[in-house]
Order: structure tokens, then C-alpha cells, then sequence
């Protein structure tokens, strides 16, 4: 047995076992925007198309997902995705809306930084990462939960914890059904950039923190998944 194919077939094989015990929905763009797993409804496209296995989007042509059979208040989401506009020097880049793009609120990366933006307006509040995490066209995975319990919510960039905080206001609740993935809301202009997503896993409820290290299979796992039907000739 070829030894590459070997250690696909293994990390392959941990991805099932560490992400499909929870997963509601899979979407990895093998061809479309379909859940994988056939369990959840079709992401729709704002203006981006599928292209080798990648959603690539321009400036504000993000995807919606209608967060069908999951806890708008209690969830477990992980994105693989890069952005070209972003990193040191530049403004605000929304990459997750949870208000039905109606508020300013929500998770952005500012600078080089994630941030969650709890109150925009008077007084303003801002949840910053202390670490430097993103850089033009640079892949990362993105895991965020939220405990619908104690109302923690908590981001990961590449299996380390980045930001936690008590959701008390209800900021991180998806209030609409549903979840928009880098589109900017309409409250203000242009905060937003052109970039390429790998894929989007849906979770019916927080996996136990830290999890660090399933994450980090998880995501190697997926990729090496993702490589092998490329390799095949499959979604590509």
C-alpha cells in the first residue's frame, strides 16, 4: 500500500471518527454547496462559485446557511478559509454575522487579529485576540462555539483558543435562523474582502473544550480527504 495513501486513508478515518460523531452538516465544495453528509440544507451563494474543491468568493459574495436542526444559541462551527485584504494596516473584514446582517455586531478580524464586535455603537465594546493570526491569502481554520447554558462563547484559529467571553447579550446567537459567513451587514459599508473557503462543519452542540488537538486532525484529516478526491478526479 502506497505510504500516502495510507496516511489519507488514516487521518481520513479520524476525521470520521472525531468530526461525524457530532456533525449535523458537512460542506466541503466537492462540486457544490451541498451538505456531504446529506443532512442539511444547500448554502447559498452571494455571488461567489465553486472552484477546485474551494468556495471562492469577491468582495461581499459570502454564503448564507440556514441553520436547520441546530441551536441557533447552541452551537459548534468550523470554517477553513483566507482572506486576500487583510493583516496589518487593515480596517475590519467581517467573517461571521449572526443578526440577519441587520447590526454592526459580530466576528471580524481586525488587523491581523480576530475580534468579536459586541456593541458598535456608544459605548463601544470590542472582544480582541491577543495573537496575530491572520495574513493575505494565508488559510486558517476557525472553530467558534457558544454554550447555550452559561451563554460562553469561545473562537479557535488552528486548534488554539483565540477569545472567550459570557454572551450575556445574546450577540452570538444566530436570532434569524441563520448563519452568513463573509458578508458585511448593512448597517455600514464595506467592511469586507475577497477571499476562498475550504469547507464549513456544522455541529448539533459544542464538543467538550479544549479539543484542540481533534480540531487540528479534524481539519489535516479533511484536507487530506479533500486531496484524494482531487487526486481522483472527483469535485474537482
Amino acid at each position: 500500500m502506497d505510504k500516502h495513501w495510507a496516511q489519507g486513508a488514516l487521518l481520513a478515518s479520524l476525521l470520521a471518527s472525531s468530526l461525524a460523531a457530532n456533525a449535523a452538516s458537512l460542506y466541503d465544495f466537492n462540486g457544490n454547496l451541498d451538505d456531504s453528509l446529506g443532512s442539511g440544507p444547500t448554502l447559498v451563494a452571494h455571488g461567489g462559485s465553486v472552484v477546485g474543491g474551494n468556495y471562492v468568493f469577491g468582495g461581499n459574495q459570502g454564503l448564507t446557511l440556514e441553520l436547520s436542526g441546530v441551536d441557533a444559541a447552541s452551537y459548534d462551527l468550523t470554517l477553513r478559509f483566507s482572506f486576500e485584504s487583510v493583516g496589518a494596516g487593515v480596517s475590519w473584514r467581517k467573517i461571521v454575522d449572526f443578526e440577519g446582517r441587520d447590526t454592526d455586531e459580530g466576528l471580524y478580524s481586525f488587523a491581523s487579529h480576530l475580534q468579536f464586535v459586541e456593541h458598535a455603537g456608544g459605548p463601544q465594546h470590542f472582544i480582541d485576540s491577543p495573537v496575530s493570526s491572520f495574513a493575505p491569502n494565508q488559510p486558517l481554520t476557525l472553530r467558534i462555539t457558544r454554550d447555550g447554558g452559561s451563554g460562553l462563547f469561545t473562537a479557535f484559529i488552528n486548534g488554539i483558543e483565540e477569545l472567550s467571553f459570557i454572551d450575556s447579550n445574546g450577540r452570538a446567537v444566530f436570532n434569524t435562523g441563520k448563519a452568513n459567513f463573509f458578508i458585511d451587514d448593512i448597517d455600514t459599508c464595506c467592511e469586507f474582502s475577497a477571499g476562498s473557503a475550504e469547507f464549513i462543519a456544522v455541529n448539533v452542540a459544542p464538543v467538550p473544550a479544549p479539543a484542540s488537538l481533534p480540531l487540528l486532525v479534524s481539519s489535516v484529516a479533511l484536507l487530506a480527504l479533500r486531496a484524494r478526491r482531487r487526486d481522483a478526479g472527483i469535485g474537482a
